[in-house]
């Protein structure tokens, strides 16, 4: 079942930064997260972690050892 609420995007990041922080290390990757604070999304949690997890992931395997890894957002109005 899909649960929609509104989410603080950074804590979001913050959690998935935390849980791959080892996989990161292995590589020498820096995980980098910018303008994300005051950034509220309307989704489901888990489903959101489990995006999230996945692009992180992603990024920290084939983006190349010593890199860094950087997740961004900007707050947009909400549409009328």
């Amino acid at each position: 079942e899909v649960t929609l609420r509104e989410l603080s995007l950074a804590a979001l990041v913050d959690e998935t930064f935390a849980r791959l922080a080892g996989a990161a290390a292995a590589r020498r990757v820096a995980l980098v997260r910018q303008g994300l604070d005051g950034v509220t999304v309307y989704a489901d949690q888990a489903l959101l972690a489990r995006v999230l997890d996945n692009v992180v992931v992603n990024a920290v395997q084939y983006g190349g050892e010593a890199g860094t890894v950087t997740v961004s957002a900007a707050a947009a109005p909400a549409p009328a």
